[in-house]
C-alpha cells in the first residue's frame, strides 16, 4: 500500500488528473469494480450514514461503507453543480 500511495503522489505532482489519483484510490480503498467507481454519482453518496448506493452494480444494488478515509477522500474532491459524475475527466 506505501508503494501505491508513493505512486500516486508521484503521480499528482507530474500533473496527472486529481480525478484519475482519487478514482484509483478510491478503488483501492472500497474494493468496488471499475465500472462502479466511474459511474459514481454525488446523489448516491448518504455522508450521514457513510454510504453509497450503487444501483447497477454487477450484481444487482450494492452498498458500499465509506470509512474516514474514503470520506475524506470523497470531500477533497470539489462537488460541482455542472457535473452528477463523482470523478469527471477534467
Amino acid at each position: 500500500m506505501d508503494r501505491l500511495g508513493k505512486a500516486l503522489g508521484s503521480a499528482e505532482r507530474k500533473g496527472v488528473s486529481i480525478f484519475a489519483v482519487a478514482a484509483i484510490r478510491f478503488l483501492f480503498m472500497t474494493g468496488c469494480r471499475r465500472n462502479e467507481a466511474l459511474t459514481l454519482q454525488w446523489s448516491w453518496i448518504d455522508f450521514e450514514r457513510r454510504i453509497a448506493k450503487l444501483p447497477d452494480s454487477k450484481t444487482d444494488q450494492k452498498v458500499v461503507h465509506l470509512g474516514d478515509s474514503v470520506l475524506s477522500l470523497i470531500k477533497s474532491l470539489q462537488k460541482s453543480p455542472a457535473h452528477r459524475w463523482f470523478f469527471r475527466h477534467q
